[in-house]
């Protein structure tokens, strides 16, 4: 899978899930019950990422909380979210790393140890069957290989009529759009029942799925505007005015773009940069900017 996907995932993700309703809807559907009934998730708080060590670079995206039990003891909760395409055997190794950086912080801050609970969050569509990590090896050593549990969601396998059993109906939608991901024609087809009980005032939420969808949806413009059209009107007119806007966005950059292209010939042919700032209406600094990305200044 191309990384310009993966992205779209990643940023997706991580927008809709520092939405601390949707956050708090999504440990209760997937976190197993023993856990949740130790765990207060009305005190769960987004944390900013950097939390774990800048360096680690590791094929997921990650979101990380905090939340306190019923007892008034603090915890972590990291969830980690697997957009590959294919069956990573390695994320019991890469996880284990990933804990351990986040161990390894709280030891640099001089906080207080805390449980770190393992999310194997995966929408891919084949089927994965996954292992701990002790598992990965074939050893009369075993004892001597890090233990620890993981929560693995397969969401392709979860069926829809459990998803839309799911009380808050923007994560289910969210995560019906997830599922069929990787198959834009079902997705599509899947279009009414992702939007028609969204409630549009929610831009902080409708938005972001919208553009998503629209990003994942590969159909002809007519074909994905009829079924639009057949969603009510309030649901239709948000759809229809985010869809404007991805596409003034998207001129926007194709002009900045040609604007870029005309500095950097004007210039290699001899025009000053006051020239180029005015046929351009950008600033000196910006025409010193596009010129030194060019290597050029």
């Amino acid at each position: 899978m191309s990384r310009d996907i993966t992205n779209i995932h990643d940023k997706f993700f991580k927008k809709i899930i520092s939405d601390k309703d949707i956050a708090i809807d999504f440990f209760d559907t997937f976190l197993p019950s023993e856990t949740l009934n130790l765990l207060d998730l009305t005190t769960i708080e987004y944390l900013d990422t950097s939390y774990i060590d800048e360096k680690l670079e590791v094929s997921f995206a990650d979101a990380l909380f905090s939340c306190m039990t019923r007892s008034g003891q603090e915890l972590k909760v990291v969830i980690l979210i697997e957009h590959k395409s294919y069956v990573d055997k390695n994320t019991p190794i890469q996880t284990l790393y990933y804990i351990a950086n986040a161990m390894m912080q709280q030891v640099i801050r001089k906080e207080s140890l805390q449980v770190i609970i393992p999310v194997v969050f995966y929408h891919g569509k084949k089927q994965w069957k996954y292992v701990d990590l002790r598992e990965l090896f074939d050893s009369e050593f075993a004892e001597y290989i890090p233990s620890f549990s993981t929560i693995f969601v397969d969401l392709y396998r979860v069926s829809d009529e459990n998803l839309s059993m799911i009380t808050n109906a923007f994560l289910s939608s969210i995560l019906l759009t997830q599922k069929y991901s990787r198959e834009p024609e079902k997705l599509a087809n899947k279009l009414g029942a992702i939007f028609e009980a969204l409630n549009p005032r929610q831009m902080n939420l409708f938005r972001p799925l919208t553009v998503y969808f629209i990003s994942l949806v590969k159909l002809e413009k007519n074909v994905i505007f009829e079924k639009i059209n057949a969603l009510p009107s309030n649901i239709k007119d948000q759809i229809m005015s985010t869809y404007d806007l991805i596409l003034e966005e998207g001129m926007e950059k194709g002009m900045e773009k040609g604007m870029e292209k005309v500095i950097v010939n004007g210039y290699k042919k001899g025009l000053s940069l006051e020239i180029l700032a005015s046929m351009t209406e950008f600033s000196i600094d910006e025409v010193k900017e596009i010129l030194k990305k060019h290597k050029l200044v």
